[in-house]
């Protein structure tokens, strides 16, 4: 997936912004806040920033920025003194039973001083208390971490109480992020013109990891339970005897509650789908036959929103606006082709195209006419189109090259 970074200005609302932070199916996870701020069980880890000019507090500054590059669990928080930015860099590893790295880097001319609440914290040199009237809003208990021009110093919160271990071992923030965008792009791979497309899928994907075996008890939404768990089977999690249990829970609840003269929500029919994918990648294939024979006696399914969802939902939307799965085993390419995708280079691999289908393709355009190369797994049988881009193309071979017409003016 491209690696956008998507970045948002905090001066408005402090703490809107709430990132995920863990390791996969590490069974324990952290919260981030817009401005920096650190959840992780009953702790919670604030910080002030002592410049040259005065005390800054991220919780309240103006000119705070947050960025989560590519939509992984890695957030990088920047607080603005003269001449620069002290940067918050917070990541997850499993050392020792599981760790929050937080990780200060100092981007202005002049040495500064970070301050923390509570002071506790694991780190690779000593930390001084702060020291009488030089609080400046930071609590009394506060840790104080000084950093030179030009340097950083990181910190580290365990999960488990009374863990020890030298947070400068640590693997870093970039290798962490290239670490998670590798496991992420084991499901697909999107480049798209919309750059807000790969982050929201990576961000549902990559807290369905961090979550991990909690996805196998019922949150009470069988349409999320589904989608979460065909994430986690997609992105390589082993099918068990628990898995094949949960998910056909999860779908016979679904069945239930949808009439067949109702039109069926485009979410629960991508759930659907899902069930009878996840079934089969654990091979049970007469389950997912029974599955997909009780979703063929369903009323036709609702249109997809003109948004993206948030959560899970928005990974499955994100692929179902690239290839819509059809119930006879179709399956169609681009099939709104949105105004922003229009002569608009775009190219993804592996993306959902039905039950034991994928598809992958790019689109390249040629004096306004887009060209169409694609490929599917060979053996599958999948029947691509391409009904908004050229209404007589079809294709079953499992790979090949098309000019098409182009939408309809």
């Amino acid at each position: 997936m491209s690696a956008v970074v998507t970045s948002v200005s905090l001066s408005g609302t402090p703490r809107a912004a709430r990132h995920l932070l863990g390791v996969r199916s590490g069974g324990w996870s952290a919260v981030v806040d817009g401005r920096g701020g650190i959840v992780l069980g009953d702790l919670s880890l604030a910080w002030w920033v002592m410049a040259e000019d005065r005390w800054h507090d991220p919780a309240t500054d103006q000119g705070v920025r947050q960025q989560r590059t590519a939509g992984v669990p890695c957030t990088e928080t920047r607080v603005r003194v003269p001449g620069g930015d002290v940067v918050q860099r917070a990541w997850a590893v499993p050392d020792a039973g599981g760790m929050v790295v937080v990780e200060f880097q100092n981007d202005s001319p002049s040495a500064v001083a970070v301050a923390l609440s509570p002071g506790g914290v694991l780190a690779s040199r000593p930390l001084r208390r702060l020291a009488a009237g030089e609080a400046g809003g930071a609590p009394a208990d506060s840790a104080v971490l000084p950093i030179a021009h030009g340097t950083s110093a990181r910190v580290a919160l365990p999960v488990e109480r009374g863990a020890a271990a030298d947070p400068a071992r640590f693997a870093g923030f970039d290798d962490v992020r290239r670490g998670w965008l590798a496991a992420l792009e084991r499901a697909s791979w999107l480049d798209l013109p919309d750059p807000l497309a790969a982050p929201a899928v990576n961000r549902a994907r990559a807290d369905a990891l961090i979550l991990g075996s909690r996805a196998l008890v019922p949150a009470g939404d069988p349409v999320d339970d589904l989608l979460v768990l065909h994430e986690l089977v997609r992105l390589g999690e082993r099918p068990d005897e628990r898995t094949v249990d949960a998910c056909a829970s999860a779908a016979e609840s679904l069945l239930r509650g949808l009439r067949r003269s109702a039109p069926v929500a485009w979410d629960a029919e991508r759930a659907l789908f899902a069930a009878s994918d996840v079934l089969l990648a654990a091979g049970e294939r007469r389950a997912a036959d029974d599955v997909a024979r009780s979703q063929r006696r369903l009323a036709p399914a609702e249109p997809a929103p003109d948004s993206r969802p948030t959560g899970i939902r928005a990974a499955a939307w994100t692929e179902q606006e690239l290839v819509r799965p059809s119930r006879d085993g179709t399956a169609d390419v681009l099939v709104r082709a949105t105004a922003s995708w229009m002569d608009r280079n775009l190219q993804c691999r592996g993306v959902f195209a039905g039950p034991g289908r994928r598809a992958s393709f790019a689109l390249r355009w040629h004096m306004g006419r887009p060209a169409l190369l694609w490929e599917t797994e060979p053996g599958t049988g999948t029947v691509l189109r391409a009904p908004a881009l050229d209404p007589s193309w079809s294709s079953v071979s499992a790979a090949g090259e098309v000019l098409l017409l182009g939408s309809p003016a």
